[in-house]
């Protein structure tokens, strides 16, 4: 068996090393720009150079401009991701600097990103309470191609952290969560904002909003359950945020499909009601389960027969 690995991996260098003995280079599925690695931690708020673009297997694209590959695309330096992941020679700046995202549906929530370090990532969670980590920073990503589309990073206070979305193991949406900027990959933090469509019981003159991912095409939103996840459309108030204070600039409609069941309303919800709900009926579900079954189990009469005492003949 041994024997066999060792021929398979002779097999997997000699095939990997015939270009060069032709001239040639390293196969794409081995490509790297050793001379130009771009170490982790070179993302601030004003510049991300991950394009979220892979190379393992093959070359940057070149719709993706100058580009160094090492195992995923960077911008080379000078040049920053747009939120379509092509490289620009131009910077990101910063659009307001203290501002607070309140769910329309739980309207006692706001979104917090929670700052773990400078290098690592956190969590994202709605709370009421007044603590710093509600407070937001926006910032404008750059614009330089006819098919770029504008884009935004939301971030935390401080600028270490964003807000981002991971699709791993959800097919069919994300999860949000708060990403180190200094590691995040335009992938996951690009959003766009879009001005919300009407709904029920809305503010007077508040500020309503949709987040969108970008590359993802999920949309933010409070689940029963109060987590925070990115799914395809809007399909209810729990998808619409509040800024405070309005933020500027912001010209774009929602224009996608419209909710048509158990839309809510300003708030409607409170997150976890529905949770613990569930809860109690699974409980009394499981309780049912277990009078049901235990008598049976244990010999005793079925609960569903009459259980009077025998008391002889009248």
């Amino acid at each position: 068996m041994m024997g066999r690995i060792w021929f398979a991996q002779c097999l997997f260098l000699v095939a990997a090393a015939t270009p060069l003995l032709h001239g040639g280079s390293l196969p794409t599925f081995l490509h790297v720009d050793a001379q130009e690695n771009v170490p982790e931690g070179t993302g601030t708020v004003s510049c991300i150079r991950d394009t979220g673009g892979t190379c393992k297997f093959s070359e940057c694209s070149a719709d993706r401009g100058p580009t160094v590959c090492d195992r995923v695309c960077f911008c080379k330096p000078d040049y920053c991701s747009t939120a379509s992941g092509r490289c620009a020679q131009k910077e990101s700046h910063p659009v307001a600097a203290a501002f607070t995202l309140r769910n329309a549906r739980h309207s006692d929530q706001f979104l917090t990103l929670t700052t773990a370090g400078t290098s690592s990532n956190g969590t994202i969670i709605t709370a009421d309470r007044g603590d710093s980590d509600r407070m937001l920073s926006l910032h404008a990503l750059p614009v330089e191609h006819a098919q770029d589309e504008g884009g935004y990073l939301v971030a935390s206070s401080d600028g270490s952290h964003a807000l981002g979305c991971s699709d791993f193991l959800r097919p069919n949406g994300c999860t949000a969560n708060s990403m180190a900027v200094a590691s995040a990959s335009m992938y996951n933090i690009g959003v766009r904002l879009k001005l919300a469509p009407p709904y029920d019981w809305e503010p007077p003159g508040v500020q309503s909003l949709v987040v969108e991912f970008v590359a993802m095409g999920n949309y933010l939103f409070v689940d029963p359950f109060g987590q925070i996840i990115g799914s395809e459309g809007v399909s209810g108030v729990e998808y619409i945020w509040i800024a405070d204070p309005p933020l500027p600039g912001i010209s774009l409609r929602y224009d996608g499909p419209k909710c048509a069941f158990d839309c809510g309303a300003y708030g409607s919800g409170k997150a976890g009601a529905k949770y613990y709900m569930g809860i109690a009926f699974a409980v009394a579900c499981l309780a049912g389960a277990v009078y049901m079954c235990v008598p049976l189990i244990l010999g005793d009469k079925s609960p569903w027969q009459d259980r009077s005492p025998d008391l002889g003949p009248a």
